[in-house]
């Protein structure tokens, strides 16, 4: 399993329409996650798109969607969590844990208000995370995510981290050792 980063996303998994996501904005994706947002509410007449702001009552749910859709190739998976901003707001996300190899479309979720007054959520909203991972036997383009810095970077980190621990054991702990243990 890989974690996909903004970078192997931009120049491999979209070119390759391994992951593909409508509304996308470049803006909401971290180095590891894109951020979704409020896009459409269920009210008296079916699906809206949420178009001026939506007082939440207190205690109460609203059932949403996403602003973006999402379509994973069969090698594709996610996880989903809420955008911490929620909680500040008193809100919470009740979503799925996944987006499943294979899925297309929009993220139906519901949004509850757990304090004691109304709250307003607006159109387009930052609502909740999404992580991809690739799942897939081999992993597409190797040769091409190795060229990819974020990579190159992680690498370096961990030989530079570990030469690091390697020199700290040699000048603190084989210095305690009596030295006839030595080999």
């Amino acid at each position: 399993m890989l974690l996909i980063l903004k970078e192997m996303y931009n120049k491999i998994y979209f070119p390759k329409r391994e992951i593909i996501i409508g509304q996308f904005d470049d803006s909401l994706f971290t180095a590891s996650y894109y951020c979704f947002r409020l896009g459409a509410i269920v009210d008296d007449i079916g699906i809206s798109p949420i178009k001026e702001p939506v007082s939440l009552r207190r205690h109460d749910f609203l059932r949403i969607f996403s602003l973006e859709t999402f379509a994973l190739s069969s090698r594709m998976f996610a996880l989903l969590g809420p955008c911490t901003d929620l909680l500040f707001m008193g809100l919470k996300l009740h979503n799925s844990l996944t987006i499943d190899p294979g899925f297309s479309g929009s993220l139906e979720m519901l949004l509850e208000n757990y304090t004691d007054k109304s709250v307003l959520v607006k159109p387009g909203m930052k609502i909740g995370k999404v992580v991809f991972f690739d799942v897939g036997d081999s992993l597409i383009g190797l040769h091409e995510q190795i060229q990819l810095d974020p990579i190159k970077a992680t690498w370096k980190a961990r030989r530079e981290a570990g030469q690091i621990i390697t020199d700290w054991i040699e000048k603190n702990i084989d210095a305690e050792l009596p030295k006839k243990s030595r080999p």
